[in-house]
C-alpha cells in the first residue's frame, strides 16, 4: 500500500533509480505510465528498460557499455546479471569501473582522504572507495 503510494507521487523505488529522471528520458515510457499500461517507470526499467536505459543520473549505460569489452548482453545473461547497472552495482563500482565521467570513484576517494576529519577508511571501504592502501 505505502509502495503504491509512493509511486503515484512519483517517488523512486530505490536510491538507486531516479523515477524522474528515467520518464524525462523516455517520453515513449512516461506517456506509458500516464496510461497506467505501467504503474511507474521503474517497472519498465524491470522489464525492458535494463537492456540499454540508464536508470539514474549518474551512470550512462552507453558510455559503460563501451567501455568495458565485458558489458555485452550475452556476457551479462550468461553472469545472470540484467544489464550493465545490475552488474555494476554489487561489484564493478568496488573495481573502481567508471559509470559516469562525472562520478569518478577514485576522485572521491582520494578527495576524502586529503581532507581527513573523521572520514574513515572503513566508510570510504562502505561507499566501494577503498582500494589498496597508497
Amino acid at each position: 500500500m505505502i509502495i503504491c503510494g509512493g509511486r503515484r507521487l512519483g517517488h523512486s523505488p530505490s536510491a538507486l533509480f531516479d523515477e524522474p529522471y528515467y520518464l524525462d528520458r523516455n517520453l515513449d515510457v512516461a506517456e506509458l505510465v500516464g496510461a497506467v499500461q505501467y504503474g511507474a517507470g521503474f517497472d519498465h526499467f524491470c522489464e525492458h528498460g535494463w537492456r540499454g536505459a540508464s536508470p539514474h543520473e549518474l551512470f550512462n549505460e552507453a558510455l559503460y557499455a563501451e567501455r568495458y569489452d565485458d558489458m555485452t548482453l550475452k556476457i551479462l545473461a550468461l553472469d545472470g546479471c540484467y544489464g550493465c547497472y545490475d552488474r555494476y552495482l554489487p561489484s564493478e563500482q568496488r573495481e573502481q569501473r567508471i559509470g559516469h565521467f562525472l562520478l569518478a570513484a577514485s576522485f572521491y576517494r582520494a578527495a576524502a582522504l586529503a581532507a581527513g576529519d573523521g572520514v574513515s577508511r572503513a566508510a570510504l571501504s562502505g561507499w566501494g572507495l577503498m582500494v589498496a592502501a597508497a
